[in-house]
């Protein structure tokens, strides 16, 4: 778990939604090693999260590591090509 992250404190938003203060949010970002985030970053991860179906603290802070792995610390915002040859095709073998 993400140090400074409170799971146990539920703050309901509507039937079952949580969500992180703009705090905890920042202590989650830079315990995991990242550089601080911006508001428009916190507002971003705050308004689509809020009513999407998390109930609890901890699953938020899941989805939040989650999203900073994919975006090497939010810095990306879609998938990074692999440089060219990075990947090879498996040969498939007929055995009759």
């Amino acid at each position: 778990m993400m140090k400074g992250w409170s799971p146990c404190k539920r703050e309901a938003l509507s039937a079952g939604a949580v969500s992180c203060t703009s705090d905890e949010f920042n202590s989650a970002v830079t315990s995991a090693g990242f550089p601080a985030p911006t508001s428009a970053q916190y507002n971003g991860f705050n308004g689509h999260t809020a009513n999407g179906g998390f109930s609890t603290k901890r699953e938020l802070a899941m989805f939040l590591a989650e999203i900073l792995w994919e975006s090497g610390g939010l810095k990306y915002k879609s998938e990074i090509s692999p440089p060219a040859g990075a990947y090879v095709t498996p040969q498939v073998h007929n055995i009759d």
